[in-house]
């Protein structure tokens, strides 16, 4: 099933596909599966906050599938990283999560941490959140607090 919509004059079909799309976040073509397309295309014709949670709560595999697949841009990819640590399949979140902690842009970085601290804490997810504290591993301020913020959520 190939669920079609218009949006600023563009068609998108089986995903995210316009010219207008790059401007909102979207750098490339993502394709999901058709029953993905046809719920989540009536709602929301590009990424946003509200359809990661949706995905999160709903279809987690799908988010994983988004964030997985280079299409979002730094600022959308930080909340759906955070919103993949809302899953119930941890396991998984943390297969996804962990790499973002090496993603060039910070802001990525930092919503890598924020979904990983939502997960339950086990070494390899601490070691690599104490890595980002220091300032030898991770050039961003903002980062390294946030690693020291979610570190003493972890110690809760």
């Amino acid at each position: 099933m190939t669920e079609s919509i218009t949006t600023y004059g563009q068609t998108l079909s089986d995903g995210w596909i316009a010219g207008g799309a790059a401007r909102r976040g979207v750098r490339k073509v993502h394709r999901t599966s058709p029953q993905t397309n046809a719920s989540v295309l009536r709602t929301w014709d590009v990424p946003c906050e509200a359809m990661f949670e949706y995905l999160a709560n709903q279809q987690p595999d799908e988010l994983f599938r988004l964030v997985e697949s280079d299409a979002l841009s730094p600022g959308l990819l930080t909340h759906a990283a955070e919103w993949c640590g809302r899953t119930k399949l941890e396991v998984r979140a943390r297969r996804v999560l962990l790499p973002l902690l090496s993603h060039s842009a910070a802001l990525v970085r930092e919503g890598a941490i924020l979904g990983l601290q939502l997960l339950p804490s086990d070494s390899v997810v601490r070691e690599a959140i104490e890595r980002r504290t220091s300032p030898m591993y991770e050039t961003s301020a903002g980062v390294r607090a946030a690693a020291r913020d979610a570190l003493l959520l972890l110690d809760e």
